[in-house]
């Protein structure tokens, strides 16, 4: 199942409805273990803090990085800046509190906060069995068998 942005609402399987309401953003839960976006660029007179690492590679796995268009990677990357502004240490008091506001700004517009997945109704449900059956590389048709041992059909 591939999702191209934020547009992705409403109900994506049949496991999804009964666990979500209309107005809910449906959103599976990733079962894979990929980065996914861009990597952190090399950028003259950034050296990335090792919090701002290890913050960028949790977002690059979350269920949320799942929906990001390129656009909103970009924001991400943005972010990715923010952050490693406040934790290199080199903000004068007044500045870091203004970084630390758009900080959070910014991962609450990224839905990366539970307070903002919480306010638009984020649901992250396990991905329908069926359907991750016919995504896989090579669904082999004993193993759709095997899904359904037990079960009633009309053709063998």
């Amino acid at each position: 199942m591939t999702f191209t942005g934020m547009s992705t609402r409403g109900h994506l399987t049949r496991q999804s409805y009964k666990q979500a309401s209309e107005d809910s953003w449906v959103i599976p839960k990733r079962t894979d273990t990929n980065l996914l976006g861009p990597d952190l660029p090399r950028l003259d007179g950034v050296t990335w803090t090792t919090q701002t690492r290890s913050w960028y590679r949790e977002v690059r796995r979350s269920d949320i990085a799942s929906i990001y268009t390129d656009a909103e990677w970009q924001m991400v990357l943005s972010t990715a800046l923010v952050h490693n502004a406040i934790w290199s240490g080199n903000l004068p008091m007044r500045e870091r509190q203004t970084f630390q506001t758009e900080l959070r700004q910014q991962l609450s517009a990224l839905l990366l906060t539970p307070e903002a997945r919480k306010k638009n109704k984020v649901v992250f449900v396990d991905p329908d069995p069926l359907e991750e059956a016919f995504n896989r590389p090579a669904a082999k048709k004993q193993d759709l068998k095997a899904m359904f041992a037990g079960e009633a059909v009309i053709d063998q």
